[in-house]
């Protein structure tokens, strides 16, 4: 039994828009759906902060869990996997190869992960992906709202200002990619969560202008296999049980073809993308990455402990050997490894792992939040 159920929530309830609420709501909801809002604002990059503001958004998490109904907080979950996870970053600072940019990430990584278990667990599930619904709403408004007050400087914009422009629209946020991963996640939401079909047409439509004009080939492509997904898993559950373990052996017999037509085809996807087969200098920095790698492959350098000092190694031979300034890996992978080494890695793999299984065993008791997840 969930949490959500054993405080009386279903989370595959419809979320009807004329549900009565109490007309003055605890501070313990009103205060977690701030720190909801706020936490996805600033995860995905829609507004950037100092580091006083994730400290606070922090406190202000883990306030309104301690403000909570008695024994609320005996029901929040917490993740082994996420939290070996954190923890081994955290420790990394041992060996972290840039003590400083470790201290800054730090501040970002486990306050925020103790809030968003903390609130996690004392806010109920609607008044979460209500929170969620707005921020992504409101995400998509100052993104067009930005862009046409001021077309010159979000549709073109430096990546950095050691590195030239970046065509493509982007709105407030500090990357384009960013954008994109805000409009997938937000496009699930809307798609499972949101009852009213006009808004729903309404962020679809938005969220396809936003991501052919960002340009982003990385945020198309997830947004794709996003779709492809929510589709299969319709159709999965649309089977009747004794076709299911048929219908996902010719699924997979179905990915490997597909697989081996996108290597086969691979030049003509990369024109499609307006690409190269370098991925546009990417297979640069992944060489260079791994023989970083290579050099310390189980610990890594540490989080935060590549990239952003150039006096300090291995980031120093890293953008020798690449040629020109990178930020980071562009590929979730190998900064994985840069960061956490195999043993970082391993732990993100379990981590994921465990949720996808507790989605899949969800299918039948919850689906709707099996698939959201």
């Amino acid at each position: 039994m969930t949490t959500t159920q054993r405080r009386g929530l279903d989370p595959d309830a419809p979320l009807l828009p004329g549900r009565r609420r109490p007309s003055i709501a605890p501070p313990y909801l009103w205060l977690g759906e701030i720190y909801i809002v706020a936490t996805i604002a600033l995860s995905f990059g829609l507004v950037a902060a100092p580091t006083i503001v994730w400290v606070a958004l922090a406190c202000l998490g883990i306030g309104a869990a301690l403000v909570a109904p008695r024994g609320a907080l005996g029901d929040t979950f917490v993740s082994l996997p996420i939290t070996l996870l954190v923890g081994w970053m955290a420790f990394s600072g041992l060996w972290a190869t840039d003590p400083s940019r470790f201290k800054t990430d730090l501040i970002h990584l486990v306050p925020l992960a103790v809030g968003t278990t903390l609130v996690a667990g004392v806010l109920p599930f609607d008044r979460l992906i209500r929170a969620a619904r707005a921020c992504f709403a409101f995400g998509i408004v100052l993104t067009y709202t930005v862009m046409v007050l001021h077309p010159s400087t979000t549709m073109i914009h430096p990546a950095s200002a050691d590195t030239p422009e970046l065509a493509g629209w982007h709105g407030t946020f500090d990357h384009k990619t960013g954008m994109m991963m805000f409009l997938a996640v937000g496009l699930i939401t809307f798609m499972l969560y949101e009852p009213n079909r006009r808004i729903r047409w309404a962020v679809y439509v938005s969220t396809a202008v936003l991501a052919l004009g960002s340009q982003s080939a990385t945020g198309l492509s997830a947004v794709i296999v996003l779709l492809a997904t929510a589709a299969w898993l319709e159709i999965y559950q649309s089977q009747e049980h004794r076709f299911s373990v048929a219908f996902i052996a010719l699924s997979i017999a179905g990915a490997i073809a597909l697989l081996i037509v996108m290597v086969v085809g691979l030049p003509l996807i990369v024109n499609a993308y307006g690409k190269d087969l370098t991925f546009t200098g990417r297979t640069q920095i992944w060489s260079a990455s791994l023989d970083a790698i290579g050099r310390r492959p189980l610990a890594g350098y540490g989080l935060g402990g590549v990239w952003y000092d150039d006096s300090l190694q291995p980031t120093s031979d890293m953008l020798r050997a690449i040629g020109f300034r990178a930020w980071h890996a562009h590929n979730a992978t190998i900064e994985l490894l840069l960061e956490g080494g195999i043993i970082g890695l391993t732990l993100y793999v379990v981590a994921l792992g465990s949720i996808v299984v507790a989605a899949w065993h969800a299918l039948l008791s919850s689906p709707r939040l099996a698939r959201w997840c």
